[in-house]
């Protein structure tokens, strides 16, 4: 019914062993056993397994789980599984969380109460399942309590989803070794196997390295995968943080969600190179979600609804904006911005008019080109860049030998997805190569972090 996934195959594998075990004359088998069981033929079966998140949740929340059993004290049956419930909960939580924050960027609070109550609701919702298929004369007198619990656990799920949560960056591995390090000396004197003392200094010790450690602030910028669209986030010292481009209307929720799991509370400032539809109409939407310090915009075009459109949600939201263009500096975050088209009243297309930019920080230097046409980057000034943002998408006419040269780049950027203009040029990416640059892109590579440093 729902495919070999591999928390399925882990539950099938478990079951399995324990079936096994039981027909072999064993009492009583380890839950902690099963699971290493499990792991260790989905391992030799399907190796690649331990990449899907799936797997990783899955193994990580019966671990939790495996490791609580022991300790919880002997109740009456009703407080058994209430108590139970809250701890077993609790543990997979205490197991998942670090890959949860990682991997969502978000933690529903309420989720060990969420699964006190719903989970009641699984258990009724699966076995209703079952005998609707294994008794098909039975369906319609089944359907109405099978639909009823299935709205009941979907209507609960949303209310509980609508409370409020964590929101956290990414961690590095670093992150995830302290965070289990604090974990391990608890476990162990649980298991009366380390002084409760000692093991809640160790804890304590790991908590304190962790949180001398932690750089809270990492320069970095961040070049977003939104399909054939672009979008970049520079995030600086003192938390602050500058969002260029912010792709299509219809993705603004999915932009707003990937900031959250960087991370991002509110932008300082929000840079929109041009209002092309796959650079700046994720922004009115976004300024409804995300708080938004300054806006910088290139030129008014009052004839243009999008840009009419951005203005007026800027002003409606009380975000002030900038209008720069070349010549215009901007400073935050130690970083400066130093805009090199287009001219206060250049003529021609939105492309020819979109802005330029140079960001430079601690001798990083990245040059932000909007969709600008590569021949007018003779007006720019020259100096090699360490990161390059192609230019319309990776098209012909934004990229040429001269611009490289002009800049020698060591990476380059494309925001390219499925399109159909040919997007990235044959020509551009023969050229990137011959000058030795090395290219990342949505399409391939998804999103892509790449320290200032």
């Amino acid at each position: 019914l729902v495919g070999p996934s591999p928390s399925l195959l882990r539950a099938a594998l478990m079951a399995g062993v324990w079936l096994l075990a039981r027909a072999a004359g064993l009492v009583e088998v380890p839950l902690s056993s099963l699971l290493a069981l499990a792991l260790g033929a989905q391992l030799v079966v399907t190796p690649y397994a331990v990449d899907s998140l799936s797997f990783q949740l899955s193994y990580l929340a019966v671990l939790g789980i495996a490791l609580a059993l022991p300790l919880l004290p002997q109740q009456p049956r009703w407080k058994a599984a209430l108590v139970g419930g809250l701890g077993l909960t609790l543990a997979a939580q205490a197991a998942t969380l670090p890959l949860v924050l990682d991997r969502f960027g978000y933690l529903p609070l309420a989720s060990p109460l969420a699964n006190l109550v719903l989970l009641p609701l699984v258990g009724l919702l699966v076995p209703l399942g079952f005998l609707k298929a294994a008794l098909p004369a039975l369906s319609g007198l089944l359907a109405a309590p099978f639909n009823l619990t299935a709205e009941l656990l979907l209507g609960g799920t949303r209310l509980f989803a609508q409370l409020p949560g964590l929101r956290w960056g990414g961690l590095d591995a670093g992150g995830y070794a302290l965070y289990y390090l604090s974990l391990a000396p608890l476990a162990l004197a649980f298991h009366r196997w380390l002084a409760p003392r000692l093991a809640l200094a160790l804890a304590a010790a790991a908590v304190l390295v962790a949180a001398a450690t932690a750089d809270r602030v990492r320069p970095d910028v961040w070049f977003l995968d939104v399909g054939q669209g672009d979008a970049a986030l520079v995030r600086l010292p003192g938390g602050v943080e500058i969002l260029v481009d912010a792709g299509h209307a219809w993705d603004a929720h999915g932009l707003a969600r990937a900031l959250a799991a960087l991370g991002v509370d509110d932008l300082d400032l929000a840079v929109g190179t041009h209002p092309d539809a796959d650079h700046t109409g994720g922004l009115p939407e976004l300024l409804e979600l995300v708080p938004v310090g300054a806006l910088a915009l290139g030129p008014p075009k009052p004839d243009d609804p999008l840009d009419a459109r951005l203005r007026a949600a800027a002003r409606a939201r009380g975000v002030p904006v900038v209008n720069v263009s070349r010549g215009r500096v901007l400073r935050l975050g130690g970083a400066e911005l130093r805009f090199v088209h287009p001219p206060p009243s250049a003529p021609g297309q939105d492309n020819d008019r979109s802005l330029v930019f140079l960001l430079t920080y601690r001798g990083r230097r990245l040059l932000f080109t909007g969709d600008a046409p590569a021949r007018h980057a003779l007006t720019w000034p020259p100096g090699r860049v360490d990161v390059l943002k192609v230019a319309h998408h990776g098209a012909a006419d934004g990229t040429t030998d001269a611009l490289l040269r002009r800049f020698r780049p060591r990476v380059a950027w494309i925001g390219v997805g499925p399109n159909a203009f040919g997007h990235p040029d044959p020509g551009v990416l023969e050229r990137l190569a011959a000058w030795n640059v090395r290219v990342l892109r949505a399409d391939r590579d998804g999103s892509v972090r790449l320290p200032l440093r």
